[in-house]
Formats: C-alpha cells, sequence, structure tokens
C-alpha cells in the first residue's frame, strides 16, 4: 500500500526509528481515533520514543481501539508478503481477525488493571507470505499508564520462537526415534559413563547377552551388577577413554553363566568413545554382536572345505573357462589330454566337434540354453569322446554357470569330471538288474512289500493278476483276510517267530490264501526278510511269493494215487513190490524238484538283495555322485568280486581312491568359485594385522619346520579382508612347503611403495592406477625354472607329483583370483635351487 505523504514538522518523540520511524511520522494520524500526533498525551509519546529505537522486537496497541505500532525488530515476524505496512495505524480487531480471539480478552485484562504477563512459546498462527503460518512467540503483556495513573495502552515486548520451537520438536522426534532404534536393535547397545561405567543407555538385546534385564542394569555400574565381566573389559573401556580411539574385536569368546549352566559363545565388539557436545569423552558406547552361529558355521564350513579339497584333488576333474564374446575356451591339461587338444585354448565350436556325434546336439543346446538364460545359466551334461589315437570311449560328465556382468552374460565358468568308470559301473548293474528280472519271470515269482508303520501291503502287478486283486495296494487287513481260517494259526506263529529280536529276520511260510474274484483256495509259498530301523524296531518287510497250488494237486494226487496202489497190492506181493519201486521213484522226482525249489528260494533271495541296491541307485538317481562313488565301489565289491578278475578289482581300488581324492579339489574349486561370486564390502585393513592371524594359524607348521620368518612393516590398504588372508596364507603355506632338503625355510616379506613405470613391462599395460604397493614374499626354497611363472597361477598346474608335495594346484590360483578382486596383480620370479619370490601390486 502506499502511504499519504504528510507535509508536517517532526515530533521529537519521533525521530528516528529506522524504517519504522519514518513510516511513523508519515502515517496520516488524522484519519484515526488517536489524531494528529500533537495531541497525544506524554505516556505515548514516550513509549513510542521506547519502541521505535529499542532493538528488541517490541508492539504497542492504544486506546479503546486498540491501535498497532511497531518498531523494526519486530517487522521480519510479519513475513515478506501479508500484514506489513498495513499493521501500522490499524485497529487490533481489524488488521488480527486470526488471533483476536485469543489476543483480545487478554488485552482488555490488561487496560482493565490487570498485572503484566508473561507467555512463552505460544503458538499464534497469523497470516503471513500469503498464507496462515503456524508461528510460536514468547512475549509479555504490560500496561502503559497516563500521569493519572490509568491504563491507556498494552505494551508488549516478544520475541519469535517459531524456529526454536520446530527444533526442539525435530530434536524430541530424533530422541524418540534413537531411543526405538537402540530398543528394537538386534545388536546388543550399552552406554557406559564414568569412572564406575555407570549404564546410562541400554537395550533389551544386550540384557539378553549378559542374562539380566534392562532395569537390572539401567543407572548401575555395570561391573557391580556383572563382576565377572571386570577382566577383560574393564581395561578395554579405560583404554578407549584414554585414547579417544575406537577399538574393534572379532569373534571374542564369551561364557555367561545361567540358571541352567554356562552358555558359551563369541561375539563382535565395538567400543566407540561417547563424546559430549564440546568434544569431551565421558564414557564408552558399546555395540555387541553375537556370531556364535556365524563362527559354528565357519568352523563347520573349514571342515567341509577339507574334505572338499581331498575330493578335489583326487577326483579326476579339469576345468574350464569360456569367453562367451570371443568363443575361445581355456582348458586345464586334463581336459587337454582327454579331448586331445594342441592346446590349452581352443574355439568352443570346434570343442563341440570332438564329441560323439550321437551326444553333440544335446550338449550344444544345453549350453547355449544356459547362455540364453535358461535353468538360471547353469549346465549340466553328460558326453562321449572317441579318442583319435586309440578309438577308445570317454564318458565325461560337464557343470558350468553362465557370469553376468550388468545382466550380460560374458563367460561360462565349470568343471569337467570323467566318469567312466561310474557309467561302465552303472551299466553293468543295469545289466545285472535285467538279468535279475529275467531270473524271477522264469522262476515265477510275485514280490510283494510290507510297510509295518502304515499297515499297508504293496504287491506286483503280476501278484495282483495271480490272486485276483483289483489293485497292487491294500491294509494289512484285507491281506490277512485273504489268508484261509485253517491256516491263520500256524501263519501267526511263523510271523511272531520273524519278528523276534534274536531272530534274523528271515521268514519263509507255506499256506492258503482265498483269491480275491473267485473266492477259490490257493496254495502260495513266502520267503521274506524284514528290515528294522535305528531303533532296532521292524518297519519293513520284502519278499516273493509263488503260487504252488498246481504243485501241491499233484502231489495230493500222486499221494491219493499211491495210497490206492498200495491198497489195491496189499493182497499181492509182486505188485506191492512194483507199487514200491513206483513210489521210490515219485519220491525222487519230487526230492528233485524240491532241490529245485531250494536252488530258485536261493537264487530269489540274492533277486532281492540285488533289486534292493538297484532301487537305491535309480531312487537317487546318481544326483549325489560324489556321495555315490564310494558307495558303488562297495556295492561292486561285495556283490560281484567273485566275477571280476585282478584288473578289475584294481579299477575298483581305483574308483575308491578316486572318490575321496575329489573331495578335496571340490573345496579348493569351491574357494576358487567363491571369490569370483562373494565379495565382501572393501575396507582399509591393516596388513600387518592379516600377517598377524595367518601366523597364528600356520603357528603349529612353523614350530615343526622352525621357520626363519623375517616381516618388515607392511601397509593398510583398501581390501577385501578375509580375501587377503587367503592370499597370504597361500604364499607363506607355499614357502614352507618346498624347502630344500635337509634346510629351514627362510621367508623375508617385505614392501614398497613405487610409480605405475616401476611396474614389470607385462603389468604396465594391465594395471592403471599411477602408484601401487609392492609386497613381496620370498624364500630360499627349491625354486622353479622361469619359463612356469605364468603356469602357475593357473588352476590344477602342479610342477611336482602329489608324492613329493601335497597340495591341488588350486592355491596360486586363488591368489591370482584374489589379487584380480583388488585390481592388482601378482608375478613370480625364480630359479632352480635359488628360492622364489612372489610379488603382489596393490593400488596405493
Amino acid at each position: 500500500m502506499t502511504l499519504p505523504h504528510v507535509n508536517a514538522n517532526p515530533f521529537p518523540f519521533l525521530q528516528g526509528g529506522g524504517e519504522m520511524g519514518q513510516l511513523t511520522r508519515q502515517f496520516d494520524w488524522s484519519k484515526t481515533s488517536l489524531g494528529t500526533p500533537d495531541t497525544w498525551p506524554a505516556s505515548l509519546c514516550i513509549s513510542l520514543g521506547i519502541l521505535l529505537n529499542s532493538k528488541f522486537p517490541m508492539f504497542l496497541y492504544w486506546g479503546p481501539d486498540y491501535i498497532c505500532f511497531y518498531n523494526d525488530a519486530y517487522r521480519p515476524s510479519l513475513g515478506v508478503t501479508g500484514k506489513h505496512p498495513a499493521v501500522l495505524g490499524s485497529r487490533g480487531k481489524d488488521i488480527w481477525p486470526e488471533v483476536w480471539a485469543f489476543n483480545r480478552p487478554r488485552l482488555n485484562a490488561i487496560m482493565a488493571g490487570g498485572e503484566a504477563t508473561w507467555e512463552e512459546d505460544q503458538l499464534l498462527p497469523i497470516y503471513r507470505n500469503g498464507k496462515i503460518e503456524p508461528v510460536y512467540w514468547t512475549y509479555s503483556y504490560s500496561p502503559v499508564k497516563d500521569e493519572k495513573g490509568q491504563v491507556r495502552g498494552v505494551f508488549v515486548a516478544c520475541t519469535e520462537t517459531t524456529q526454536k520451537v520446530l527444533t526442539t520438536q525435530q530434536l524430541a522426534v530424533s530422541e524418540q526415534r534413537f531411543q526405538n532404534l537402540i530398543r528394537q536393535a538386534t545388536a546388543g547397545i550399552i552406554v557406559l559413563t564414568g569412572e564406575s561405567f555407570q549404564v546410562t543407555i541400554v537395550n533389551e538385546a544386550y540384557a539378553r547377552l549378559v542374562n539380566h534385564t534392562v532395569e537390572d542394569l539401567l543407572h548401575q555400574p555395570l561391573f557391580e551388577v556383572i563382576p565377572e565381566a571386570v577382566d577383560p573389559f574393564r581395561p578395554i573401556l579405560q583404554q578407549v577413554m584414554q585414547t579417544g580411539e575406537p577399538l574393534h574385536l572379532f569373534e571374542q569368546p564369551y561364557q555367561i553363566q545361567e540358571e541352567s549352566g554356562s552358555r558359551a559363545g563369541f561375539l563382535n565388539l565395538i567400543y566407540q568413545p561417547y563424546r559430549e557436545q564440546d568434544g569431551t569423552i565421558t564414557g564408552v558406547v558399546v555395540f555387541c554382536q553375537d556370531v556364535t552361529s556365524q563362527v559354528h558355521a565357519q568352523q563347520e564350513l573349514l571342515n567341509k572345505s577339507r574334505d572338499l579339497e581331498l575330493a578335489l584333488t583326487i577326483g579326476n576333474l579339469g576345468s574350464f573357462k569360456v569367453d562367451i564374446a570371443s568363443r575361445l575356451s581355456t582348458h586345464s591339461q586334463a581336459i587337454v589330454d582327454w579331448f586331445e587338444l594342441p592346446s590349452q585354448q581352443y574355439q568352443l565350436d570346434d570343442v563341440f566337434q570332438l564329441i560323439h556325434e550321437q551326444d553333440r546336439e544335446k550338449t550344444i543346446q544345453a549350453i547355449e540354453d544356459s547362455i540364453a538364460g535358461k535353468q538360471s545359466g547353469y549346465h549340466n551334461v553328460t558326453y562321449r569322446v572317441i579318442s583319435r589315437q586309440n578309438g577308445h570311449l570317454r564318458y565325461l560328465h560337464s557343470m558350468g554357470q553362465v557370469l553376468t556382468e550388468k545382466g550380460k552374460p560374458v563367460s561360462i565358468s565349470g568343471i569337467i569330471q570323467d566318469v567312466t568308470p561310474t557309467v561302465i559301473s552303472r551299466q553293468a548293474l543295469e545289466e545285472s538288474e535285467a538279468a535279475l528280472r529275467d531270473a524271477i519271470e522264469l522262476a515265477e515269482l510275485t514280490t510283494w512289500t510290507i510297510d509295518l508303520t502304515k499297515d499297508q501291503m504293496y504287491t506286483s502287478e503280476k501278484y495282483a493278476r495271480k490272486f485276483g486283486l483289483p489293485h497292487t495296494e491294500m491294509s494289512l487287513e484285507e491281506a490277512w483276510s485273504m489268508v484261509h481260517p485253517d491256516d491263520r494259526r500256524h501263519l501267526t506263529r511263523l510271523w511272531e517267530q520273524s519278528l523276534n529280536p534274536e531272530s534274523n529276520g528271515g521268514f519263509q511260510a507255506e499256506y492258503r490264501i482265498l483269491n480275491a474274484q473267485t473266492d477259490q483256495p490257493q496254495t502260495i509259498q513266502v520267503i521274506g526278510q524284514h528290515y528294522r530301523n535305528a531303533k532296532g524296531e521292524a518297519h519293513r518287510f520284502l519278499g516273493t511269493a509263488r503260487d504252488i497250488t498246481l504243485e501241491r494237486e499233484l502231489q495230493n494226487t500222486l499221494e491219493n494215487e499211491v495210497q490206492k496202489r498200495t491198497e489195491e497190492l496189499a493182497a499181492v506181493n509182486e505188485e506191492l513190490q512194483a507199487s514200491s519201486e513206483e513210489v521210490a521213484k515219485s519220491n525222487e522226482i519230487l526230492s528233485t524238484h524240491l532241490e529245485e525249489m531250494t536252488q530258485l528260494n536261493r537264487l530269489l533271495h540274492l533277486s532281492n538283495d540285488r533289486l534292493k541296491q538297484f532301487a537305491y541307485v535309480a531312487s537317487h538317481d546318481l544326483q549325489e555322485p560324489l556321495r555315490k562313488i564310494q558307495a558303488f565301489s562297495t556295492l561292486i565289491e561285495k556283490k560281484y568280486a567273485d566275477r571280476l578278475d585282478e584288473q578289475g578289482l584294481t579299477i575298483l581300488s581305483k574308483i575308491t581312491k578316486s572318490g575321496e581324492q575329489m573331495s578335496t579339489l571340490i573345496q579348493d574349486l569351491l574357494a576358487f568359485s567363491r571369490l569370483a561370486v562373494d565379495q565382501d564390502e572393501k575396507m582399509i585393513v591393516s596388513l600387518q594385522r592379516v600377517l598377524a592371524r595367518v601366523l597364528e594359524s600356520l603357528e603349529i607348521r612353523l614350530q615343526e619346520t622352525k621357520a626363519d620368518l623375517q616381516i618388515d612393516p607392511l601397509p593398510a590398504l583398501l581390501g577385501d579382508e578375509s580375501q587377503l588372508r587367503q592370499l597370504f596364507q597361500n604364499l607363506l603355506s607355499n614357502a614352507l612347503k618346498f624347502v630344500k632338503v635337509g634346510e629351514i625355510p627362510r621367508i623375508h616379506v617385505y614392501s614398497q611403495l613405487i610409480t605405475s613405470t616401476d611396474l614389470p613391462p607385462e603389468l604396465q599395460t594391465v594395471l592403471k592406477a599411477p602408484r601401487y604397493y609392492r609386497i613381496s614374499v620370498a624364500d630360499q626354497g627349491i625354486g622353479f625354472e622361469p619359463q612356469y611363472a605364468e603356469r602357475l597361477f593357473e588352476v590344477f598346474q602342479r610342477l611336482h607329483t602329489r608324492q613329493q608335495y601335497k597340495g591341488t594346484g588350486i592355491g596360486l590360483a586363488i591368489c591370482q583370483r584374489v589379487m584380480e578382486n583388488h585390481q592388482g596383480a601378482i608375478t613370480a620370479k625364480s630359479e632352480p635351487g635359488q628360492g622364489a619370490t612372489f610379488h603382489v601390486f596393490f593400488p596405493a
């Protein structure tokens, strides 16, 4: 709004006052109930003189209309756009409609002679900046009296506290969130303050960890509640408070006493100094994470890794890697030998041409499907190759996984196993099983199974057809109802005898059953065997049944005929003699028949045993070849040893040894493959600390060899601590292993900061950082020929036999993979008999 200019002499009490002083002087007061300034009472003039020249926000309501005055310090509270300068000279109710219902009673009380008031952080929303805004005020209302003591106006000293109130509210919300975060955190959190380490903050997770409640701990000196924790935790807390440096402890063992006994485990601990706003350290914040399950899992994984390393070493496995863009396939030496390749790198499409033509299409399809993303990028296929030198057939089992970058397939990594002995054994078992089925058919046997846990009987289809059953499954009650009533007592006795714990579980019986369709009796001969569970309880019966109705009818007919003839020839000795001879001959025939039946029963037992083994293999469908190698070899040794010549027994022995070797090799491959996918977030790692932990794990080996080990100061760098431990574990293990006969290991570990120009020539085009830490591990061992320096880092590459030096040939490949993950490199230099030096280059 534009204020009219009044040409009037300024009044002394309106002098100064900045913008509001000028606006007050220019205002046309004649249009208000106050009139011109020359008529204003002294009390008003004095109040305005104070108000306009004060640097503190002030406001004045005057007269019964509550005419408004304010100063420059109050001006910002009206906002950029809004009531300024319209407030000046306006009536209170006209200019403050949004808060007048709140202000008017208070102003009236002051005008009526009431005492001054004080309000702190009072919310009074006002219209400013084009909208109603929530505004907080701290202010006082004071009466302004004239020379007669009458209250003529209300003086307002005020300051806007909106920002302070909002900040306080935000802090309260933040504090509440912080408290909720601590309470709900799964990790234990406790804040200890003062020399007595009093518990200031603690959450439920920490209280549970130490077998107490939050109420037990809160506001109490920690070591009065948990005296057993004084050693070693008090020195640690004191160290953190004195040095101001945080402390991280990993996998620390602990033991807590509980009512039921002691509870032990492992903790990851972070001790952080607790600082006040001025930086003073007054306590320690402790974060505790129970990692007992992780430590146990790591220990279990380590045990399994050792088994896998053995399997990989002796499992006759080969590895390969295919670059999908170039389709160039790189193979280990085993695969080169199996395929009779000219080199370790070969075009994938050319490799396909070496596969047996009957298996080629399915193999190509399996690998191309994995590249296209089917089966989660995984292929698993068995195929044959034929030696071009001697024509021998070899069965190979290939397993691989497509690796991607940014969703695009870039390579395939995998292993190939020579499964020729396994396939040949399986084929032999299939032939044996077929022979057993033929034997069963020839013997006219039917099979049955009884599951005692379910009271169910399962029969072969031939059994069901022969005895008129509508299906091959029925309850034991139904099966019992088919037994002839006259034979049930006898059958019950035999059944109970077989279930006796002292029996061998065998069951043989001959009895009659009633055909389910014709209700005619049929005589059957049953042979069975029961099997017990881990508790020693019989839970399953397996057996065979043969219909001998015709035999028994013939036998009965023969017996009746003999009886008839005996009676007919009783009177005549010659006829009696003839009948006796005929009976003897018949008995001889019957005896021969019984011997044949006994032989068939033996064949039946053998058939059942073989069928059980075959069913076991078929049910697993060879899904776990590593675990089954020894099972198959044991089966062959037990059932077919008498059919194998010396060469066959030798092959069987090799199968068993290969199964044991496979475990170690798989473990190393697992560790090697993990380095490509399981990479933790990198952080600053002290190599000095990494070497210290590696030396702890090698402590026994170092003592046994009396090794002379010199480790110079090493830097801290950005990396993955677990992978760096693997790197130096393998390098130091090799240095301890490849030692001259009769000498002790002498190892020197040192470092140097170099520029990229000091890198070996072969690395200058690969590594891009301007500076590198070169960490060197030098020994005085047996050394090796320089031409093998690059080959050392390939998977399964060995320069010595396993009889000379144990190992899988994967350790240095793991070292190279670790350096690739750290954007670095590894090289080796050596001469035979002159020791070896391995250099690893980390970006600085």
